[in-house]
């Protein structure tokens, strides 16, 4: 995946990863009855408008944004597999 530089951060209580203050992507895990139920929401290139109906985590006006607004013009498929290529390297190497 491209880099986004020093631009990248996370929020405390607001899992998830942030360019500028936008939410780029969403973290989660949940625990139930000793199973572990996790996922990861990367934002690519899609109609972000009902995000402002809603608090992303818990947060009004929380501002939302996606991987093609941020310069990255590369398809979903091909963003996910970035992703997940980088997720086993990093685990890989844990």
């Amino acid at each position: 995946m491209e880099s986004l530089g020093d631009v990248v951060c996370c929020r405390a209580g607001a899992p998830g990863v942030y360019v500028d203050g936008a939410k780029v992507a969403a973290l989660g895990i949940r625990v139930i009855k000793g199973r572990a139920y996790h996922g990861v929401a990367l934002n690519v290139d899609m109609d972000l408008s009902p995000f402002s109906a809603i608090d992303p985590c818990g947060y009004p006006g929380l501002p939302v944004t996606q991987t093609r607004d941020l310069g990255l013009s590369d398809a979903p498929t091909a963003m996910g597999e970035k992703l997940a290529a980088r997720v086993i390297h990093h685990l890989d190497h844990a």
